[in-house]
């Protein structure tokens, strides 16, 4: 009995329990300079001119093994070999490596999952990567990489779903991509070409959900969009290259299983007639497009979206289009050139939960500028022109919190005691300071003062 009272103690601490077993719990000796909370190994930005070596043991949960940022060259063999662990996420993103070794990863073949080599100066996806069988994420991207060898594209094809890539070396189409037949997500970087060929997409076009094509010198959405029968998800962004009036595909039918879309940061002067194409996306952004000043869109596809991101775009009007989109739940109008709200602005929109048009030069809103907006819960008016809260406020009897941070409010009865009329005073939430009296931001003007008005 006095054994068992010593031993179970000491037990308490090095095992952890359930109720039908016990499990070691891991070691983790990292070298110095490198930090270890499990599950994350942390390396990164130590200046590392090599991969240290580690003593790591760990089956029973995914690590996380942090080595961007420092300054590796070549990647040896067995250059991870004091670590076993289940799965690895290894990150060695940020560095200088120009090699890695064939068995670099010996030991580690069936463990790691997932692999970003982002930004390094591989010129080709090394053999040691093929190797990987439970790979299933890879980021290649920034890269002097201009094609893929056809082996091991192959070896990645069984088990590869997401994969990033793209360089300005890169001055065709890599073709051997089709050898990725399970591969759901594909992230494409500045890439120089001005066309995709017209089946870019072969091999994988039926399991493909999500496509992301960003920083090229593409002139359209490539026709081969048209192949992708169960695209979920299309980021088209940073693309400054268009042809903004044949910039869209003629597809022999409409991708309606696509929800999500995103056309950020193209420069259009021309607002794009993706509902066409997409007809049943729930969410939708063009912004960061300064020279796009109306959305001039005619269409009968309005039922589905819900979502929608007009923001750092050139509108001086709140457009009129918007009345079209009954269905909406959330509208983000920031960092546009907005100086005024007009009374039936937002009529129709009686689904908007959150308006965003903070940002924005507003000096004035009419009295019955939010009139139908009887479900809206946030409303973004930070940084703008406005003297005070706008009377408007009154109809959003469903109102919980408003942005009014950046404004120069003079907090006294002559300016709020309006408020004591809002049905859903109590419950309300300004954030915002008074620029009078100094010191007093608006929720305290209304916790303490407002009764007196």
């Amino acid at each position: 009995m006095k054994l068992t009272f010593l031993i179970w103690p000491l037990s308490w601490y090095v095992l952890s329990g359930t109720t039908y077993g016990f499990l070691f719990e891991p070691t983790c000796i990292v070298p110095p300079g490198c930090t270890c909370t499990l599950p994350t190994i942390n390396c990164a930005e130590k200046g590392l001119p090599r991969i240290p070596q580690f003593n790591m043991t760990s089956y029973n949960m995914m690590l996380y093994l942090k080595l961007q940022h420092n300054r590796i060259i070549v990647v040896p063999p067995e250059s991870l070999k004091g670590i076993h662990t289940g799965k690895l996420y290894l990150d060695m993103s940020f560095n200088n490596i120009r090699d890695i070794h064939p068995i670099a990863f010996a030991g580690l073949e069936d463990n790691i999952t997932i692999l970003n080599l982002e930004h390094n100066l591989l010129t080709t996806i090394p053999v040691a990567v093929a190797n990987l069988s439970s790979l299933t994420m890879l980021n290649i991207h920034d890269n002097a990489i201009a094609t893929f060898d056809a082996g091991v594209m192959r070896s990645l094809g069984t088990h590869i779903e997401v994969l990033y890539f793209g360089s300005h070396q890169m001055r065709q189409w890599p073709s051997q991509l089709q050898y990725l037949a399970n591969l759901t997500a594909l992230h494409v970087y500045d890439l120089g070409l001005t066309h995709l060929p017209q089946h870019a997409f072969k091999g994988f076009q039926h399991t493909l959900i999500n496509l992301e094509i960003d920083s090229t010198n593409l002139t359209s959405v490539p026709q081969a969009v048209c192949d992708l029968l169960s695209l979920r998800i299309f980021y088209f962004n940073n693309n400054t290259n268009l042809h903004q009036r044949h910039m869209l595909p003629s597809c022999s039918r409409d991708l309606d299983h696509v929800t999500d879309v995103s056309f950020d940061n193209n420069d259009l002067t021309e607002f794009p007639r993706v509902l066409d194409l997409f007809p049943n996306v729930n969410s939708l952004s063009v912004s960061g497009n300064p020279n796009l000043t109306t959305m001039d869109i005619v269409t009968d596809n309005t039922g589905r979206l819900r979502i929608l991101k007009l923001f750092d775009n050139g509108f001086a009007h709140v457009p009129l289009e918007l009345g079209n989109f009954t269905l909406l739940v959330d509208i983000d109008l920031h960092g546009n050139n907005l100086t005024e709200l007009s009374d039936g602005d937002f009529d129709q929109l009686v689904h908007i939960n959150r308006l965003d048009l903070s940002d924005n030069p507003i000096s004035k809103v009419e009295p019955n500028a939010f009139r139908d907006m009887i479900s809206l819960y946030y409303i973004g008016l930070s940084k703008t022109a406005l003297p005070n809260l706008p009377v408007a406020l009154l109809d959003l009897h469903s109102l919980h919190s408003v942005d009014f941070l950046n404004n120069a409010v003079v907090c006294n009865c002559d300016t709020l005691s309006w408020l004591q009329n809002m049905t859903n005073i109590n419950s309300l939430r300004v954030t915002g300071v008074c620029h009078e009296p100094f010191g007093l931001t608006v929720s305290q003007f209304m916790q303490y003062n407002l009764d007196n008005c």
